[in-house]
């Protein structure tokens, strides 16, 4: 696919954007199951604090689904008359996260999904980039999780300019640790 991602639109999902896109986000998050570490199917919410199981559930993704889509939401779709879903960050506002040293209403980034045809080509990016620029105005930090060996998504947080600000050792199974970064508050250099 060409680098050229000029052609892919982002927005925040409003309800009807959310109800019109309500399949395609569910299958794309059902394809991407297991590309996390647990599957979203042993998940049963975005913010599940023990992931050390392994036991699936009976309804696949399907609560997690559910959880997520309560959710506020970014898509990235392309442009032009047969509009494709090419990805979506699920983000909760004013959660509130317990740091060491600090306790933070946040935005919480829950689940990034890019189309396999869509990635390499800045989406993830643009929807930090998107969600920063709203949290900047609404001065609201942001904070997201994510496993140690992730590494495309930590290359892309590291870009983005968060900071590391908490490692949980071995919290997803032997080896697999769980990272928390912040962007904002006490890490926003402006």
């Amino acid at each position: 696919m060409d680098k050229d991602i000029s052609y892919i639109e982002i927005c925040v999902a409003n309800k009807h954007a959310k109800n019109s896109w309500r399949s395609e986000v569910y299958y794309l998050l059902s394809q991407a199951d297991k590309e996390f570490f647990p599957p979203l199917s042993m998940r049963t919410s975005t913010s599940q604090q023990e992931l050390k199981t392994n036991k699936m559930l009976e309804d696949g993704v399907e609560k997690y689904f559910q959880v997520m889509w309560e959710q506020e939401i970014l898509l990235a779709t392309t442009c032009g008359k047969n509009k494709r879903l090419a990805g979506f960050m699920s983000y909760k506002n004013g959660y509130q996260v317990n740091l060491p040293d600090d306790s933070v209403k946040c935005w919480y980034v829950s689940t990034v999904v890019v189309a396999p045809e869509f990635r390499g080509q800045g989406i993830t990016a643009r929807f930090y980039a998107e969600l920063q620029k709203h949290a900047k105005i609404a001065k609201y930090p942001i904070v997201t999780r994510t496993w140690s060996t992730n590494h495309a998504h930590l290359t892309i947080l590291e870009h983005a300019g968060f900071k590391l600000v908490l490692r949980l050792p071995d919290d997803r199974g032997k080896g697999i640790d769980t990272l928390y970064y912040k962007w904002g508050g006490k890490c926003l250099n402006t």
